[in-house]
């Protein structure tokens, strides 16, 4: 028996759990992040957009010009 022992399989060191922990960590976040980042651009396409001009009168256009 003792010469199958490199037929099972060995545990990870701590270090290489917490490696591999905060690989999977990071990849989430980075997923997480762009879900969010397509939500917001699809509830707010016009938020892409700053250039468009402010529609007129504005309020508060009478005050300015007296």
């Amino acid at each position: 028996m003792a010469a199958l022992g490199w037929l099972t399989p060995r545990r990870r060191s701590a270090t290489a759990r917490s490696v591999l922990a905060g690989e999977a960590s990071a990849e989430a976040a980075r997923k997480s992040s762009q879900e969010l980042e397509e939500l917001a651009h699809d509830a707010a396409p016009d938020a892409a957009a700053p250039d468009r001009e402010p529609e007129f009168p504005v309020l508060g256009d009478e005050k300015a010009a007296a």
